[in-house]
């Protein structure tokens, strides 16, 4: 989409953010537990809105 002119829209891999390595935290192998949602949330962070977004407080 960036090459039709959208500067703000970006392609994230959702294994990224949680991958092969946790699937341990999905009980019905779909869905994280409450763990796995604090990883994955802590992941989008560090991986995704650190990158793209301004996290000046």
């Amino acid at each position: 989409m960036q090459g039709r002119g959208d500067r703000n829209l970006y392609y994230v891999s959702g294994l990224e953010l949680f991958n092969a390595d946790l699937a341990h935290l999905l009980p019905d192998d779909l869905h994280p537990n409450a763990k796995g949602y604090r990883i994955m949330g802590q992941n989008f962070v560090d991986k995704v809105a650190a990158k793209y977004f301004s996290l000046s407080a």
